[in-house]
């Protein structure tokens, strides 16, 4: 299930634009995901590393952080530049479907802190809720929401789970 999640990843990153980028490398996200989530970390059992692994791919390098038992993001990078040009948070329930779910919001919310400061922070809960009604009651399971810099979209997929993505505005 890992390798096909990441095989799919490289393939459908491979599909955006190269040039666009949301400004950080791969360390650099992942040391301000981490400086972020530090103080959630004991509520919603994250597994903060101090390294992660980047995948050099064909045609993007790819990162896998495994945040906790509920919840993977994916940081996918342009290989000549090495700024992240998407990220996506995958949300499949496991243990108590609430903490889990609490733990998804969480990171979410977190992401949209980090992307778009413009947004209050009373606001983002509201949003992504709104991003997931419209992925689980639309018939293309796609939620969208176009902030200044970065577009959130919200996507539900049989087996792989819910996913937040972050890319650029073009």
């Amino acid at each position: 299930m890992k390798t096909v999640l990441l095989a799919f990843i490289l393939m459908w990153s491979g599909f955006a634009s190269s040039a666009e980028n949301l400004g950080l490398t791969i360390e650099k996200f992942h040391d301000q995901l981490n400086s972020e989530l530090q103080e959630a970390a004991n509520a919603f059992d994250f597994n903060l590393v101090k390294n992660i692994k980047i995948k050099n791919g064909e045609a993007a390098n790819v990162a896998q952080i495994k945040l906790n038992g509920s919840n993977i993001m994916i940081a996918t990078a342009n290989k000549n530049s090495k700024m992240v040009k998407e990220l996506t948070n995958i949300f499949i329930p496991n243990g108590d479907p609430q903490s889990a779910a609490m733990s998804s919001l969480f990171i979410d919310a977190t992401l949209m802190k980090m992307f778009s400061p413009e947004i209050p922070e009373d606001e983002r809960g509201q949003l992504i809720n709104e991003l997931i009604y419209e992925a689980t009651n639309s018939p293309d399971k796609k939620g969208q929401y176009i902030a200044d810099a970065v577009t959130y979209t919200v996507m539900g997929t049989n087996g792989l789970g819910l996913w937040f993505i972050v890319t650029p505005n073009k």
